[in-house]
């Protein structure tokens, strides 16, 4: 596997002789939205306990309040010549991230993509050479759409190994503190937190064992941080994980530029032994920050999402 590093949205390279794409059935994929059987980047779908499953879909908030179309769609999936991948959009444009995951697993040359919606929860993105999806829940994704920046870093937010809720095994009421000042960190004040039991239904007191959890959840009438209980196991990590994200903690507290940050995650991963090649940065320009902010997820690799002026 190939890797490179995603400092920046990826610039599609100019056409390219797709021929070895097979032009069939096998890259319409889109049967495996509906199955667990694609590779997955955290953190779509998040599966609670109770097989409770939480997927992003069209809201009246998201439609009013977060600029409507599709701008409030989180989740992605991609075709690649290793197979489906399922994760979150990331620099808010779905093929720029599609093409950064092609590029991070094969060795093959970026072709254009074509990006879909699927049932107006999800970016789905293959070759555009390839036939079009058949499932009548699939349309065409029209004009140039960017993922609301506030719902992306909200998602980082939500699964954050710095400070987040994954952080450490916090209680429910913990976590809620938690992600009602990320919520006001990132403008979304009016998104509500409903705490879910393990059968996905609202209950009004914690009382729950283990750890807390939470997902952006868009499947209600209204957009919703979902909060429940996972078990602790699920906060066990492997120790070169835990090394990189102690050690960058330091590094995360301190006021940077977008660049410094970048920097200053490459040394961390380089003297912790993170290679190269699991360490996916992904970062986003916001002028009117102040300070970079900084999170980190795990899943096959350490994904590290930086916001903040250049």
């Amino acid at each position: 596997m190939k890797a490179h590093w995603t400092d920046q949205a990826v610039t599609l390279l100019d056409p390219v002789d797709t021929a070895y794409l097979t032009p069939g059935p096998v890259l319409d994929r889109s049967d495996l939205l509906s199955s667990p059987n694609a590779r997955r980047r955290p953190r779509w779908p998040l599966v609670a306990v109770g097989a409770v499953v939480l997927l992003g879909g069209a809201s009246a908030l998201a439609a009013t309040q977060l600029g409507g179309g599709d701008t409030h769609i989180v989740n992605l999936q991609c075709v690649t010549p290793s197979g489906d991948t399922a994760g979150q959009v990331r620099t808010g444009d779905p093929i720029a991230d599609c093409a950064a995951i092609w590029k991070q697993e094969s060795d093959l040359p970026v072709p254009p993509l074509k990006a879909y919606v699927f049932n107006n929860v999800t970016f789905y993105v293959q070759p555009a050479n390839s036939p079009a999806p058949t499932d009548p829940r699939m349309r065409p994704l029209t004009g140039h759409t960017q993922t609301d920046p506030a719902l992306t870093e909200l998602q980082s937010a939500l699964a954050d190994r710095l400070a987040g809720p994954e952080s450490r095994c916090m209680t429910t009421d913990e976590a809620r503190a938690t992600i009602a000042s990320t919520l006001t960190r990132v403008g979304l004040n009016d998104v509500p937190i409903t705490l879910l039991n393990d059968h996905g239904k609202p209950r009004t007191a914690d009382g729950a064992t283990g750890c807390a959890d939470a997902a952006l959840d868009t499947s209600s009438e209204h957009t919703e941080v979902a909060l429940f209980s996972v078990p602790a196991s699920l906060r066990d990590v492997p120790d070169r994980d835990s090394t990189f994200v102690n050690n960058l903690r330091a590094a995360a507290t301190s006021c940077t530029t977008l660049n410094e940050a970048i920097g200053a995650v490459r040394r961390v991963a380089a003297s912790s032994g993170v290679a190269s090649d699991q360490l996916d940065i992904a970062s986003r320009v916001d002028e009117a920050a102040t300070c970079t902010r900084m999170y980190v997820e795990y899943g096959g690799e350490i994904l590290v999402s930086l916001t903040g002026p250049r």
